[in-house]
């Protein structure tokens, strides 16, 4: 497992190109569009949150090894979650637009530019020293795919391109 097992359309599908409809179509016909990304924000918030606990955390302890371990987790929990709430505030803007015909172009531009931003401020971290350096980064692209230098999820990034072309023709 790595995080290209980040779910977008070709990973929602079950494989058949029309299942992704069900999950989607769920949220949109049951007005559970906004409490989806509202849980997507809220683990932003929670990794924001545990971050700042931890910069500020003093014990006198000698050894700053497990302040540093809880900083760096933190830090990627906010970097990915913020791929994963772009990725769907995308999804679900484009959705919408499947549905009505009527793409929120704004929208869909801005959150596909936050999307962008997010994979570059996560690709820049994951490569940072102190990413690469600690053997106490317990970020599971390390734990499944051998340290591996994570690629853009294919599910999301498939999705997100869709709408990115949506967006260039209109």
């Amino acid at each position: 497992m790595s995080i290209d097992c980040l779910g977008g359309l070709s990973q929602l599908n079950g494989g058949n190109g029309k299942q992704w409809n069900d999950v989607l179509s769920y949220l949109y016909n049951n007005g559970k569009m906004g409490d989806s990304l509202l849980e997507k924000q809220t683990a932003i918030n929670e990794f924001d949150e545990m971050q700042s606990i931890a910069q500020n955390i003093t014990d006198g302890s000698s050894d700053p090894t497990w302040k540093l371990q809880l900083i760096t987790l933190s830090e990627y929990g906010s970097y990915l979650s913020k791929i994963v709430f772009y990725g769907w505030q995308i999804l679900l803007t484009g959705y919408e637009g499947d549905v009505t015909g009527n793409y929120n172009i704004p929208v869909l531009k801005e959150a596909i530019q936050n999307y962008d931003i997010s994979w570059g401020h996560y690709n820049a971290f994951t490569s940072s020293a102190i990413y690469t350096s600690s053997p106490f980064c317990g970020c599971y692209e390390r734990f499944f795919s051998n340290g591996t230098q994570p690629q853009p999820a294919p599910g999301l990034n498939d999705s997100v391109d869709k709408y990115r072309k949506i967006i260039s023709l209109k």
